[in-house]
């Protein structure tokens, strides 16, 4: 019977606290005078994260996160007077990044290192037969080539979903 209570005791104590010494984490990342709009969130190859979004009606923006949420940086991206928009990123196990949105009323795609220094940058324009447009969300394969998923108005039409495959260089093979 004691050995009953003395595990009743042991689990009512030990629950508690193994719940409480869970690892967690909170931590709040702006810059002082702007609003910020989140995008998505990626897991890093280092187990970090990669948050995209934007500052309202202005710049591109993502932060780099440790496994602990720590910020190990960020980048502000700027077009002139357009605003930028990061709908989604993606990250390969080389570390390789994606980001995709829009720029103005065009779809916009950024290739980074696992430094997070650009590589490329795509810029899809044809006023022809399009009226503007983003990219939605991202595929990044471990090869480097990127399928990406895009909404576009079309000059006939409300709107379109268009896929899109890039190589390595940041050239688009197919659409």
């Amino acid at each position: 019977m004691r050995i009953k209570i003395a595990c009743i005791l042991i689990i009512a104590f030990l629950l508690p606290l193994l719940a409480i010494s869970q690892q967690r984490w909170q931590s709040i990342f702006e810059r002082p005078g702007t609003d910020e709009i989140s995008g998505c969130i990626s897991q890093n190859y280092d187990k970090g994260y990669l948050l995209s979004g934007g500052i309202i009606n202005k710049e591109g923006l993502i932060v780099k996160t440790s496994i602990n949420g720590d910020k190990q940086w960020d980048k502000v991206f700027i077009d002139g007077n357009k605003i930028i928009y990061f709908y989604a990123g993606n990250t390969n196990s080389s570390g390789r990044k994606i980001l995709v949105g829009h720029t103005g009323s065009d779809p916009l795609i950024i290739s980074l290192n696992p430094c997070g220094e650009v590589d490329w940058c795509y810029l899809f324009k044809n006023q022809e037969n399009f009226v503007g447009g983003q990219f939605m969300d991202a595929i990044l394969y471990e090869d480097g080539h990127a399928l990406l998923l895009a909404s576009m108005g079309n000059i006939e039409e409300e709107a379109t979903i268009y896929l899109f495959y890039f190589d390595t260089d940041g050239s688009l093979l197919w659409m």
